[in-house]
């Protein structure tokens, strides 16, 4: 678990200031740490890692759908 999260700050600390070499951190980070069983799909930047859950999670379901029409 230890190893997600120092993974998980390592993506947001320095792959986020990277900007076109994201896609080769995102390569690097898969290959060197393969043992953190990634998801196959997207990118390392669209996952958090969920302790309860001890799995990564994509961010899009954690957020709400936007709708403009509520007041």
């Amino acid at each position: 678990m230890y190893d997600c999260f120092f993974a998980f700050a390592m993506i947001w600390s320095f792959g986020a200031c990277l900007d076109e070499s994201k896609r080769d951190f995102n390569g690097y980070l898969r290959a060197t740490c393969s043992k953190l069983k990634f998801p196959e799909t997207g990118s390392v930047y669209d996952y958090f890692f969920d302790p309860i859950e001890n799995k990564w999670c994509n961010w899009m379901d954690q957020v709400k759908p936007f709708n403009a029409d509520i007041e």
